[in-house]
């Protein structure tokens, strides 16, 4: 293991991985505190030895090139939060990616394994979790913190390898391919602040209620990219829905509730007294249809999907998620496109699904399981 904190190291070290066609990547961040994530550790693994980079200490500029080099693959798990790292701090998703937490969900190790399980099951080995929760922009790292970083890269290849040839077996790396597209998404990562509302967790209850936690969501989105904090430090989503529901036209008015004015802090009052108001000039009533509400009959059809999904996902031992979401099968049933009616997904689920909601399958019990049969 070689731990890189000086500039000439890591020029030498990009040089060298230039020459290779898979590395196994992994990042220690820290994000609690800020909006665009603290990135304190990488971690690069080749087949023959592992390496530590300290990015508090050098330009990185060289590594960049390395991740966004589309000859060399990446191995990573749960990859989603360190793109997301990358994304906010040099506007790049590295690429391509093979996620090994995504490809076990295809193969029977369940939704979101964690990488000290997967280890264990592929490898046998037990990887020590005690620095987990270490605060990684510290310096000097102990000897106990730079191993455990190296850990989360020590084993990629070697996984890599078992779940490669477990999905060719089955027939599935294609599936996995598909699944590896979503991650090079822009709206996984970046949030317009016109759309920050819809993050909020919220119930419409009085009219115009969208419109004033649309202006009041995209002030605050803007406010935490500006002063790079988190969300919920500029101002909590309850209070926001809270501001939305109280629509206020003086800080009077912000004074009356107790709530708001224990929560809202003081030297944002004024801005929002202002947005408020304009929004009172708006005259088109935003309002956002319930497109997953279901009729009665629909609800037993959605439920009776679900169960079918449950047995598919047994079936080919595959996380549900994967397959459809609750939320794709009440869709479905609004005629409203979802993923499931295409490619492999239509293969292993939504052909059948669409068979039974035409009444052409059903679903029965024989000998104590459940089953699949052409209706009489």
């Amino acid at each position: 293991m070689n731990y890189i904190d000086q500039q000439e190291e890591l020029e030498d070290l990009c040089k060298s991985l230039e020459q290779e066609k898979i590395i196994g990547f992994d990042t220690e961040f820290i994000r609690e505190t800020t909006f665009v994530p603290v990135l304190c550790l990488m971690q690069i693994s080749t087949t023959k030895d592992i390496y530590v980079i300290d990015p508090l200490e050098i330009d990185i500029s060289s590594l960049i090139k390395i991740l966004t080099n589309p000859d060399i693959l990446k191995i990573m798990h749960s990859s989603v939060q360190d793109i997301d790292v990358f994304y906010k701090n040099f506007e790049i998703i590295p690429k391509p990616i093979f996620d090994i937490q995504i490809a076990a969900s295809f193969l029977g190790y369940g939704d979101s394994i964690s990488y000290a399980k997967l280890v264990k099951k592929l490898t046998g080995a037990a990887i020590c979790k005690e620095s987990k929760l270490t605060n990684w922009q510290l310096r000097p790292l102990n000897e106990k913190q730079i191993s455990y970083a190296a850990n989360d890269v020590k084993y990629l290849h070697e996984m890599h390898e078992t779940l490669l040839n477990k999905l060719e077996e089955e027939e599935r790396l294609a599936w996995v391919d598909e699944e590896h597209e979503n991650l090079y998404t822009l709206d996984s990562y970046y949030l317009d602040p016109e759309l920050a509302w819809k993050r909020v967790s919220q119930n419409r209850e009085i009219p115009f209620f969208l419109n004033y936690l649309k202006s009041f969501a995209k002030y605050r989105e803007e406010l935490a990219v500006q002063n790079d904090r988190p969300r919920r430090f500029i101002i909590r989503d309850e209070v926001l829905v809270r501001l939305a529901k109280l629509q206020p036209k003086h800080q009077e008015d912000l004074n009356k509730d107790r709530v708001l004015k224990k929560l809202l802090p003081k030297n944002l009052v004024s801005d929002l007294i202002y947005l408020s108001n304009e929004v009172r000039k708006e005259k088109e009533e935003l309002v956002v249809p319930n497109k997953h509400k279901l009729s009665t009959s629909k609800e037993l059809l959605s439920d009776l999907l679900k169960l079918y999904l449950k047995y598919v996902s047994q079936h080919y031992k595959i996380a549900l998620k994967n397959i459809a979401r609750t939320r794709d099968i009440d869709n479905f049933l609004n005629d409203e496109p979802v993923k499931f009616t295409s490619g492999w997904r239509n293969d292993v689920y939504g052909k059948v699904a669409a068979e039974i909601v035409a009444g052409k399958k059903m679903l029965v019990v024989e000998e104590g399981k459940l089953a699949i049969k052409d209706t009489p």
